[in-house]
């Protein structure tokens, strides 16, 4: 992964902030799936995929409060 922790800062109630981030399968032979969980107040924008050998993906974590205060969450793969 390009980026292994994401800072969203302020973001108000209802509104939203995207960051993108690079995925890679180093592997040369074996494909590799891979599932987000679903969290909270966070979207990923492929819940699962698969990755060819070598194969590298960019994808973008949405940050969507539904309520006031301060958030940190773990996420999966």
């Amino acid at each position: 992964m390009s980026e292994t922790e994401f800072f969203f800062y302020e973001c108000p109630v209802n509104d939203s902030k995207e960051l993108a981030f690079t995925i890679q399968n180093r592997n040369d032979y074996i494909p590799v799936k891979l599932e987000f969980e679903k969290i909270p107040q966070f979207n990923i924008s492929s819940k699962s995929l698969v990755l060819a050998p070598n194969e590298t993906q960019e994808l973008t974590i949405k940050f969507q409060p539904r309520n006031f205060g301060s958030f940190n969450q773990t996420l999966r793969i």
